[in-house]
């Protein structure tokens, strides 16, 4: 007699006599092989949660990183050009000479520098806990999923998996094993790949970041017109 409502990932039934072993290996058991598949599925769900939080993570993290660099380039371009316009202000209205206007020129450059000095350390401060945290955030996440991965390895390596079930009228339990092996096969490849997923994320983020240090720092050279004149004008 064959039982229409128990079948096995291949799609066939099985009959009484196989359901009979079955409920009597599972009584047996000292764990439930229904409850060990369940935390599998359950605890794949969560890895695949946590893997995808560690993405968000590090998207937040390189937003944050760009952010800082644009504001500290901003403010820089901005202090250059207030400084420089106000000096041609004055000059043009007539209040002040060329070598007056040079002078306070250099004057406001030196107090602007001053006071932005303290503001810049305070918005790269910030910017610089946000990236902390983002950093931490996605460290946190990517423990947390390979502990989770580490779990499923351990519940896919269960010898209530691995054992082989013999049936004398069902050919389809000796494929239970090859599949039970199949899965944690595939759950270790899964981690080679994520392991390689990984490294070439970080390789990236890496030379990404060298590259935008690089730009940081050409931006940082490049200075208003007429501050190298003014700065030499001055020690004279």
């Amino acid at each position: 007699m064959i039982y229409p409502g128990f079948r096995l990932s291949c799609g066939h039934s099985l009959c009484c006599s196989c359901i009979c072993r079955l409920i009597d290996a599972e009584a047996a058991a000292p764990r439930s092989l229904l409850q060990l598949l369940r935390e599998v599925a359950a605890v794949r769900r969560q890895v695949n949660e946590l893997q995808q939080q560690q993405q968000q993570q590090q998207q937040q993290q390189q937003q944050q990183e760009q952010q800082q660099e644009q504001q500290q380039l901003l403010q820089q371009q901005q202090q250059g050009t207030n400084i420089f316009a106000a000096a041609a202000a004055a000059h043009n209205a007539g209040f002040l000479s060329w070598g007056a206007a040079n002078a306070a020129t250099a004057a406001a450059a030196t107090a602007a520098a001053a006071h932005n000095a303290g503001f810049l350390s305070w918005g790269a401060a910030n910017a610089a806990t946000a990236a902390a945290a983002a950093t931490a955030a996605a460290a946190a996440a990517a423990t947390a999923a390979a502990a989770e991965q580490q779990r499923l390895r351990s519940l896919l390596s269960s010898s209530l998996l691995a054992a082989p079930v013999r049936c004398p009228c069902c050919r389809c339990w000796s494929r239970v094993a090859a599949e039970n092996l199949a899965l944690l096969q595939s759950a270790e490849e899964e981690e080679q790949h994520r392991r390689r997923r990984l490294e070439e994320q970080q390789q990236q983020q890496q030379q990404q970041q060298q590259q935008e240090q690089q730009q940081r720092r050409r931006e940082l050279k490049r200075r208003p017109p007429g501050t190298e004149e003014n700065s030499n004008e001055q020690q004279m």
